[in-house]
């Protein structure tokens, strides 16, 4: 089972869910996009660790696309990336409107260059930080900690 989700055979049955997970819910103006990580074992022997992109949608968080990362531990700031161009990608070929999205994550997603990313791709995005991370921002014309 984890070989067919790692050979990217599965990927247009997964993009066929996408679809209609996307016209079901047709979101417009705003969208909250999450980000997540899950890991879990089938019966001893399947080891799936999931990156997540999902939409909430009446407070409910339903996934819109995932890939197996193939392995234990956190995702790659590329992982993140190449799964959210697939999203960008797939929506934009939906045919709907890309709704202004803004995207949530927990403090295992962090990275200079994923948030460029981020920034790149018009997302906004607020992201929990560990608690002894400190950083300098500019405010009226000073940078300030």
């Amino acid at each position: 089972m984890k070989r067919v989700f790692q050979t990217g055979l599965i990927d247009p049955v997964l993009k066929v869910i996408f679809l209609l997970i996307l016209y079901l819910l047709n979101p417009k103006g705003r969208a909250l996009l999450v980000v997540d990580r899950t890991d879990f074992q089938i019966g001893g022997h399947f080891w799936a660790n999931l990156l997540v992109f999902g939409l909430v949608w009446k407070g409910v968080f339903i996934p819109i696309v995932w890939r197996d990362l193939g392995q234990r531990g956190n995702s790659s700031q590329q992982d993140r990336v190449q799964l959210l161009d697939r999203l960008l990608a797939w929506w934009k070929a939906s045919g709907l409107d890309l709704p202004l999205l803004c995207l949530t994550a927990d403090r295992e997603f962090t990275g200079q260059d994923w948030l460029m990313d981020l920034e790149q791709r018009g997302l906004d995005y607020v992201i929990r930080i560990k608690s002894n991370l400190r950083f300098q921002v500019w405010h009226n014309g000073q940078l300030k900690d």
